[in-house]
């Protein structure tokens, strides 16, 4: 086990890989077929620095200034942090509305297993990534999160850290905290935490995979709203891609038109 893989949460750190695991057997995420061609050809997964995100209260804590004494800081988090979002949830029609704006999506999944394997290898061989968070998000209300921000001056080691500008679980902790309404969401974050000395901040950053490795014995989900026609086509690019690995590809049957118009015999 590769110790700076962390499965943490609002209020435990644990670095057993095997209760992530059996919480979480997969996780999916909902993209545009534009982004998984991005992905196939480029062989990259882009991980974005939370303060990108559009939702002002989820970047909340990254902007926003800390005053110990006197003197106003920024968390040291943020410019070393970049987030790979994931949902828990097999399927939901809300995901293909919410994330997918132009009826043209695609579900990728990822077994734990070989989530922790690509994780693993990463720390020990990619020299600019100083630690990896596997975060469960907390979904509060937004008094909730509001009243965090007075218990954070308690916390062990919490003003220390930005007065020596070292990042601590308790500052990564802080990109878990969303809203309630978001609940449905079911979100787990992947966040890696670059090393101080290797770069500048950047927008996002794209990190090498092997497609067929990573999304082994998964399936590949394609929107129900597309044309038959670009379905078709994609599932024939898709599976001469992957050739005879165990990595499905299907059309989502969510609004299947044979249950359009049905005869029901009383």
């Amino acid at each position: 086990m590769v110790k700076n893989l962390i499965y943490t949460s609002i209020g435990k750190s644990i670095f057993d890989h095997s209760t992530f695991v059996s919480e979480t057997t997969n996780l999916y995420r909902f993209i545009s077929l534009e982004s998984l061609l991005k992905i196939l050809s480029g062989k990259t997964i882009r991980f974005s620095n939370p303060t990108e995100w559009d939702d002002p209260f989820e970047k909340h804590f990254l902007n926003a200034e800390f005053k110990i004494g006197k003197k106003n800081y920024t968390l040291p988090l943020r410019d070393r942090a970049y987030c790979l979002c994931f949902t828990g949830t097999y399927s939901s029609e809300a995901y293909w509305y919410t994330y997918i704006r132009n009826n043209d999506g695609v579900r990728i999944s990822v077994q734990s297993e070989a989530l922790i394997k690509y994780l693993q290898d990463q720390l020990l061989n990619n020299r600019a990534i100083e630690t990896i968070y596997i975060g469960k998000v907390k979904y509060e209300f937004q008094k909730n999160i509001d009243a965090h921000k007075k218990e954070l001056g308690l916390l062990p080691g919490f003003k220390d850290s930005i007065l020596n500008n070292e990042i601590i679980e308790e500052q990564v902790k802080l990109l878990l905290f969303k809203r309630n309404a978001f609940a449905y969401e079911n979100e787990r974050r992947i966040i890696i935490v670059k090393k101080s000395d290797v770069m500048t901040r950047k927008s996002f950053i794209d990190l090498k995979i092997d497609p067929l490795e990573l999304f082994q014995n998964t399936t590949i989900v394609l929107d129900h709203r597309l044309g038959s026609f670009t379905a078709d086509h994609f599932i024939t690019f898709l599976k001469k891609y992957f050739g005879t690995s165990t990595i499905r590809i299907v059309k989502s049957g969510l609004t299947d038109k044979k249950y359009s118009s049905t005869t029901i015999v009383l």
